[in-house]
Protein backbone atom coordinates (compact mmCIF):
# COMPACT_ATOMS: atom_id res chain seq x y z
CA UNK A 1 0.00 0.00 0.00
CA UNK A 2 1.20 3.53 -0.60
CA UNK A 3 2.30 5.60 2.37
CA UNK A 4 -0.37 8.05 3.53
CA UNK A 5 -0.37 10.91 6.02
CA UNK A 6 -2.86 9.69 8.62
CA UNK A 7 -2.44 12.69 10.91
CA UNK A 8 -5.55 14.42 9.56
CA UNK A 9 -7.94 11.65 10.66
CA UNK A 10 -10.56 12.67 13.16
CA UNK A 11 -13.25 10.80 15.04
CA UNK A 12 -12.43 7.10 14.78
CA UNK A 13 -9.32 7.62 12.68
CA UNK A 14 -5.97 6.38 13.94
CA UNK A 15 -7.44 3.95 16.44
CA UNK A 16 -5.02 1.19 17.30
CA UNK A 17 -6.80 -1.81 18.79
CA UNK A 18 -7.20 -5.54 18.76
CA UNK A 19 -10.35 -7.43 17.84
CA UNK A 20 -10.63 -8.53 21.47
CA UNK A 21 -10.42 -4.98 22.84
CA UNK A 22 -12.87 -3.67 20.25
CA UNK A 23 -15.29 -6.46 21.23
CA UNK A 24 -14.89 -5.48 24.90
CA UNK A 25 -15.81 -1.92 23.89
CA UNK A 26 -18.88 -3.25 22.09
CA UNK A 27 -20.04 -5.13 25.19
CA UNK A 28 -20.64 -1.76 26.90
CA UNK A 29 -23.52 -1.23 24.45
CA UNK A 30 -25.24 -4.53 25.28
CA UNK A 31 -26.20 -4.03 28.93
CA UNK A 32 -26.37 -1.36 31.62
CA UNK A 33 -22.96 -1.10 33.22
CA UNK A 34 -20.81 1.69 31.85
CA UNK A 35 -23.93 3.32 30.37
CA UNK A 36 -27.34 3.56 32.05
CA UNK A 37 -30.46 2.02 30.50
CA UNK A 38 -31.52 5.50 29.43
CA UNK A 39 -28.19 6.20 27.76
CA UNK A 40 -28.26 2.84 25.96
CA UNK A 41 -31.69 3.73 24.60
CA UNK A 42 -30.17 6.78 22.87
CA UNK A 43 -27.71 4.59 20.97
CA UNK A 44 -30.50 2.26 19.90
CA UNK A 45 -32.81 4.91 18.45
CA UNK A 46 -32.52 6.49 15.04
CA UNK A 47 -32.14 10.25 15.24
CA UNK A 48 -33.48 10.90 11.74
CA UNK A 49 -36.59 9.72 9.96
CA UNK A 50 -36.22 5.93 9.89
CA UNK A 51 -37.11 5.78 6.20
CA UNK A 52 -34.29 8.15 5.32
CA UNK A 53 -31.39 7.14 7.54
CA UNK A 54 -30.36 4.37 9.94
CA UNK A 55 -28.04 6.76 11.80
CA UNK A 56 -28.11 7.07 15.59
CA UNK A 57 -25.61 8.48 18.06
CA UNK A 58 -22.42 6.99 16.63
CA UNK A 59 -23.98 3.82 15.22
CA UNK A 60 -26.08 2.61 12.36
CA UNK A 61 -29.23 1.06 13.84
CA UNK A 62 -31.38 -1.54 12.13
CA UNK A 63 -33.61 -4.51 12.77
CA UNK A 64 -33.44 -7.74 10.84
CA UNK A 65 -36.51 -9.23 9.17
CA UNK A 66 -36.93 -11.24 12.37
CA UNK A 67 -36.87 -8.02 14.43
CA UNK A 68 -33.38 -8.44 15.90
CA UNK A 69 -31.81 -5.11 16.90
CA UNK A 70 -28.35 -4.42 15.44
CA UNK A 71 -25.90 -1.57 15.98
CA UNK A 72 -22.96 -1.45 13.62
CA UNK A 73 -20.11 0.60 12.24
CA UNK A 74 -17.66 -0.25 9.49
CA UNK A 75 -14.73 1.58 8.07
CA UNK A 76 -11.89 1.31 5.61
CA UNK A 77 -8.71 3.01 4.61
CA UNK A 78 -6.03 1.93 2.22
CA UNK A 79 -4.99 -1.58 3.24
CA UNK A 80 -7.49 -2.01 6.06
CA UNK A 81 -11.13 -2.83 6.66
CA UNK A 82 -12.98 -3.11 9.97
CA UNK A 83 -16.44 -3.75 11.29
CA UNK A 84 -18.16 -4.02 14.66
CA UNK A 85 -21.67 -5.43 14.99
CA UNK A 86 -23.52 -5.29 18.29
CA UNK A 87 -26.67 -7.26 19.08
CA UNK A 88 -27.82 -5.81 22.43
CA UNK A 89 -30.75 -8.16 22.97
CA UNK A 90 -28.55 -11.27 22.88
CA UNK A 91 -25.49 -9.46 24.28
CA UNK A 92 -23.49 -10.53 21.23
CA UNK A 93 -20.63 -8.56 19.69
CA UNK A 94 -18.86 -9.53 16.47
CA UNK A 95 -15.69 -7.73 15.34
CA UNK A 96 -13.79 -8.19 12.10
CA UNK A 97 -10.43 -6.53 11.46
CA UNK A 98 -8.73 -7.12 8.13
CA UNK A 99 -5.64 -6.15 6.22
CA UNK A 100 -7.41 -6.54 2.90
CA UNK A 101 -9.04 -3.75 0.98
CA UNK A 102 -9.88 -2.70 -2.51
CA UNK A 103 -11.11 -4.13 -5.77
CA UNK A 104 -11.31 -7.91 -5.75
CA UNK A 105 -10.53 -8.26 -2.04
CA UNK A 106 -14.09 -9.07 -0.94
CA UNK A 107 -13.35 -7.00 2.15
CA UNK A 108 -16.86 -5.52 2.14
CA UNK A 109 -18.30 -9.02 2.40
CA UNK A 110 -15.80 -9.81 5.12
CA UNK A 111 -16.86 -7.02 7.44
CA UNK A 112 -20.56 -6.93 6.54
CA UNK A 113 -21.73 -10.43 5.63
CA UNK A 114 -19.50 -12.52 7.90
CA UNK A 115 -20.71 -10.96 11.20
CA UNK A 116 -24.34 -11.46 10.16
CA UNK A 117 -23.59 -15.06 9.19
CA UNK A 118 -21.89 -15.71 12.55
CA UNK A 119 -24.90 -14.36 14.44
CA UNK A 120 -27.27 -16.46 12.32
CA UNK A 121 -25.23 -19.56 13.21
CA UNK A 122 -25.34 -18.65 16.91
CA UNK A 123 -29.11 -18.20 16.71
CA UNK A 124 -29.47 -21.68 15.21
CA UNK A 125 -27.71 -23.27 18.19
Amino acid sequence: MPVFDYSYNNGGGNILTTAEDLAKFGVYFTRPDFFTKEQLAYFQEKILDSDRSPWSYGWFVSRSEEGVLQLNMTGAFAGTQAGIYIYPESQTVVVVLSNCWGKGSNSGDLVMAVPRHIVALLDEN
